[in-house]
């Protein structure tokens, strides 16, 4: 199960994010950090590195749902989960028309013509629990 740091790190970095320290970078750390991105380089600071690059190999792994891309997966899972379309919003920053696109995308790859169908479907597949998602 990934840690909280790890989800909130990958969100960022799907949101456009090029850049994580930790708060104990010092001035010339920073320094670094600022000419990396701006170079057009992605800076993990410390152990951040490796912990993402675990959670995103993890996440790499075909689903269980190949028809559907990894952030239909994910919205999936969330929905799975039971969480709403606001919800949803708020933990993946996006806007609610995207997220009502990628449900309606879902349900049409899926076959099925109501998220009821969707989260049976989805947590026939193992999506939905606490430890799942993307």
């Amino acid at each position: 199960m990934r840690s909280r740091r790890s989800c909130s790190v990958l969100r960022a970095l799907r949101a456009g994010v090029r850049g994580y320290l930790l708060k104990s970078s010092g001035p010339a750390a920073i320094a670094r950090a600022l000419a990396a991105v701006a170079e057009g380089d992605v800076v993990l600071s410390g152990p951040v590195g490796a912990i993402v690059a675990r959670a995103a190999l993890r996440t790499s792994a075909p689903g269980p749902f190949p028809q559907l891309s990894a952030r239909e997966t994910e919205i999936l899972d969330h929905v799975a989960r039971g969480s709403g379309n606001a919800q949803i919003v708020r933990e993946l920053f996006l806007s609610v028309k995207t997220v009502q696109n990628h449900v309606s995308a879902v349900l049409g790859k899926l076959g099925v013509a109501t998220c009821a169908e969707a989260v049976a479907r989805a947590r026939d597949a193992g999506l939905g629990s606490a430890g799942s998602g993307q």
